[in-house]
């Protein structure tokens, strides 16, 4: 506070001053601090909106692009895959390090190991499906692609995975304790009807 600005709600006494004056003048100071802060506030305000600007804008050009599709297969361990189908022999502590889909044309699409990724890892009972369709994202540039859904063909029928837990009803992504009781969760296995649409 600036030296001579009078303390709030403490009584000020000039000598040959009268209260009316000296109330006015209380009024004024108190209309002049509010001034300032608020002239302060709107430029704090403006410098910040002026520096998040470019910032926000640099953010959205930076976004990278994706695309969404399907594809179909098996999953396999993408280094056993290399060595089978072009004979690329990989270091043995590479062995299984990444998984891969690969195509009824063998093509091969890796699998980023995110905690969708990971479920492969967790549960070999996935690794196990004799033909799966995942629903994948790919980022422009990007060798790999995140799973965003999982199903298991058989026959002429589709099923999604997931993982669920019937006690505090909570679908989840991998096979662990479940997040609300730490309790055990189950693979689900649900039909997919016609119109893609799960209950």
């Amino acid at each position: 506070m600036p030296a001579g600005w009078p303390e709030s709600g403490r009584d000020s006494h000039v000598p040959g001053v009268t209260g009316g004056v000296v109330a006015a003048v209380e009024g004024a100071l108190t209309m002049a601090r509010r001034l300032w802060l608020q002239a302060a506030c709107a430029l704090l305000l403006a410098a910040t909106s002026a520096d998040s600007a470019p910032l926000a804008a640099q953010q959205s050009e930076a976004r990278p692009e994706f695309e969404t599709f399907t594809i179909a297969g098996r999953i396999v361990w993408l280094n056993e895959a290399l060595s089978r189908r072009f004979g690329i022999q990989t270091v043995p502590e590479a062995r299984e390090q990444m998984f891969a889909l690969e195509t009824d044309q063998g093509e091969l699409f890796g699998i980023a190991e995110d905690i969708r990724g990971r479920a492969l890892r967790r549960d070999e009972r996935l690794r196990q499906l004799k033909r799966c369709e995942l629903l994948v994202r790919r980022y422009r540039g990007s060798p790999v692609v995140q799973i965003i859904r999982m199903f298991e063909v058989d026959g002429d029928k589709r099923y999604e995975l997931d993982y669920y837990c019937d006690i505090c009803a909570i679908t989840m992504f991998e096979l662990k304790a479940c997040d609300c009781c730490q309790g055990p969760i189950r693979l689900r296995r649900r039909e997919v009807p016609a119109d893609g649409k799960l209950p």
